[in-house]
């Protein structure tokens, strides 16, 4: 499966279609201008709370409109996009953060970064589902009666 980090830019056209359907292409194109907090939540599937925790812990920064409302651009939106996918993904914020900041804008780096990382998360997983595969036939080949001393 191949991501694509930066899309090509959208004609006018193309983000007003985009953004009626709902789909990830829409999420990119809706980018491609300021948005606010609630737009993203209803993008990424992520709560105002999330957004905001991401925005304290300096993983994304936002702009400020005149009544003082966040306003996230292209690029923050993006990096926010990243989060999410990272997050849901299993890495720790920790982790999202020293990828981020490894990579300073370079998109390619940051794509080998993302691999590096998810590549170990994979690792880690197959060895937990060995252990518990182990531990199931173990339990399922044991009487009953000789697992539990009382």
């Amino acid at each position: 499966m191949s991501v694509d980090i930066h899309p090509p830019e959208p004609t006018l056209a193309a983000r007003t279609e985009g953004a009626a359907a709902g789909s990830r292409l829409a999420r990119t194109h809706a980018m491609a201008w300021g948005v606010t907090i609630g737009r993203l939540c209803s993008l990424f599937n992520l709560t105002p709370r999330a957004i905001r925790f991401y925005e304290e812990r300096g993983l994304v920064s936002p702009t400020r409109d005149g009544r003082n409302r966040r306003i996230f651009d292209h690029h923050a939106g993006r990096r926010l996009q990243l989060i999410a996918d990272l997050r849901r993904a299993g890495l720790s914020l920790n982790e999202i953060r020293d990828v981020l900041d490894e990579v300073d804008g370079d998109e390619a780096q940051l794509k080998r970064q993302v691999l590096v990382k998810l590549a170990a998360q994979l690792q880690a997983l197959d060895a937990t589902r060995r252990d518990l595969v182990r531990t199931i036939e173990h339990f399922a080949r044991e009487p009953a009666a000789s697992r539990v001393n009382r």
